[in-house]
């Protein structure tokens, strides 16, 4: 590993040399501020001293002495571009260089790799002075935020999946659904009785919801992929939300068998839903033998524990080009905001609306926040930074530029 990798945090692009350095919370790289960068040889080397880590006695003077000699490099090339952005907003150009791009108006602009968390990536485009400039990307989201949500045959102006189970009245029930703004309700199959007048079957029908059949009570493959014939022959669908658990008590996927339920459905002709772990390599797994939507957990069914390991519901959205959907653990609307803020598609909730003390209300929160996080997921968070970085624009201010004792 080289030495600057070790001395600063942040993956950034600064002229034509590049300092990398270790990721922030959810991916996300830190960023070095340009003001932190050209400190003082004195601050930087007290920032640098002992006590950072219990296996190291004191601090490294050869780190600290290449750490001294890239900020004076970092220095002098940040103050190169900013009389090179002066020069050019007074429209000189006298040394030929190209004009600074509205976005690293800086001189000294910071990288970042979040795809999955902020649908930000760097490296999009560079200009010729080898500043990063950054575009919103990630997989196949629609530009059209007003865009119907789509796995396989099945579509909805929503990303909201709701579960129909465990509410206390029929009306509390129907109230929930039309304040939850989704349009598709997973119903456990063993609990549908079709032949019965004002049956859920009804109300879904009535309301023009999609009924996704559920597997939910499933130990094996077998008792699943029977439980999903069933149901495509009385609900006259091919989608299937397949769910395995492997006991009764943590109510965790058995992968094992959901992947042998999962390969055997798709053979069948079924658009599989899979529920599973967060485990990024099982999702992949799901993918490849051919389901529709991929379905994490972010804790177990009914806990209420929220998102657990946001960095592997990340690291499954970057990695699938499927549908993913947060399923099972959310306790409030903030953390299926959090979910689709992390790169996911849609979310599917049940408890957390069900028990709640208002499910109308709950529901109206979920379907508000899971809107709110996909748009600040398509608007790009800013990097998160391991400094201060003021909100008002530096280029301008001569006395910030002054030149350094390093140079």
């Amino acid at each position: 590993m080289r030495k600057e990798q070790r001395t600063v945090g942040g993956d950034a692009a600064i002229g034509h040399e590049r300092v990398f350095g270790g990721r922030g919370e959810y991916g996300v790289n830190n960023e070095v501020g340009e003001q932190s960068l050209c400190r003082q040889r004195g601050d930087l080397s007290d920032e640098l001293g002992g006590g950072q880590h219990a296996s190291l006695d004191g601090r490294n003077d050869e780190i600290v002495e290449d750490a001294l000699d890239l900020g004076a490099k970092v220095c002098r090339a940040h103050s190169g571009h900013v009389r090179n952005a002066q020069g050019v907003l007074r429209r000189g150009g006298g040394n030929r260089r190209g004009a600074v791009h509205a976005e690293c108006g800086k001189g000294a602009q910071i990288g970042l790799n979040a795809r999955a968390a902020t649908g930000v990536r760097a490296g999009d485009r560079e200009n010729d002075e080898g500043l990063h400039v950054f575009n919103v990307s990630h997989r196949d989201y629609d530009l059209d935020m007003t865009a119907d949500f789509q796995v396989g045959s099945v579509s909805s102006p929503s990303r909201f999946v709701i579960g129909t189970g465990g509410y206390r009245t029929f009306d509390a029930l129907r109230d929930t659904l039309v304040a939850s703004g989704s349009t598709i309700a997973t119903v456990a199959v063993r609990r549908v009785d079709t032949s019965v007048q004002g049956s859920l079957y009804d109300l879904l029908e009535g309301l023009s919801f999609t009924l996704l059949p559920n597997t939910a009570g499933c130990y094996s493959a077998d008792e699943a992929i029977t439980l999903a014939e069933m149901a495509r022959e009385a609900f006259e669908t091919n989608a299937i939300k397949l769910e395995v658990i492997g006991d009764d008590v943590s109510l965790l996927p058995d992968t094992i068998e959901t992947l042998r339920a999962a390969t055997e459905l798709v053979k069948r002709g079924f658009e599989v839903w899979a529920y599973t772990s967060d485990d990024p390599i099982v999702a992949q797994r799901l993918e490849q033998v051919g389901c529709a939507a991929v379905m994490p957990l972010g804790s177990p069914i009914g806990s209420g524990l929220g998102i657990r390991n946001p960095h592997a519901i990340a690291m499954i959205c970057d990695a699938l080009s499927v549908p993913v959907l947060l399923d099972a653990g959310l306790g409030t609307a903030s953390e299926a905001a959090l979910a689709m803020e992390l790169g996911c598609d849609g979310v599917l909730a049940a408890s957390a609306v069900n028990r709640a003390l208002d499910p109308v209300l709950m529901a109206e929160a979920f379907r508000d926040g899971i809107s709110a996080g996909y748009a600040a997921r398509r608007a790009g968070r800013i990097p998160a930074r391991v400094v201060a970085e003021a909100s008002s624009p530096s280029l301008g201010r001569p006395d910030l530029f002054a030149e350094s004792p390093l140079m």
